[in-house]
């Protein structure tokens, strides 16, 4: 479980790639009075998007959970971040892409 040290520092279980686990995430916002939710709320965001940051990839989730615990998304997300500090963009589905594509593709020809 999540802990808060005397220090600032918490005490937390990471997976492989250095992550904090999520459900470790949940335990820290809840510890602090909060929920996913609520935290999703009061950022303006949709209600999901804490509950998605904290599994996947959510630029803004990620910040409203890290300014809510003080610290920054990188500390809580390593691996989605670079050496340099810089964010990893996230990945689209090439499939996703084409289709996509495909689907402006026809569209103009069907105005043509």
């Amino acid at each position: 479980m999540a802990i808060r040290e005397a220090n600032g520092r918490w005490t937390v279980t990471v997976l492989p790639n250095g992550d904090w686990h999520p459900e470790e995430i949940k335990a820290a916002v809840r510890m602090r009075g909060s929920s996913f939710e609520k935290l999703s709320r009061d950022n303006r965001l949709s209600e999901g998007a804490c509950r998605v940051a904290a599994r996947r990839p959510h630029f803004e989730g990620e910040r409203a959970i890290a300014a809510f615990l003080d610290l920054s998304p990188r500390k809580i997300w390593p691996s989605r971040y670079r050496k340099n500090g810089s964010r990893i963009p996230g990945h689209r589905n090439r499939r996703d892409v084409r289709s996509g594509e495909a689907a402006c593709q026809r569209l103009i020809e069907r105005a043509a």
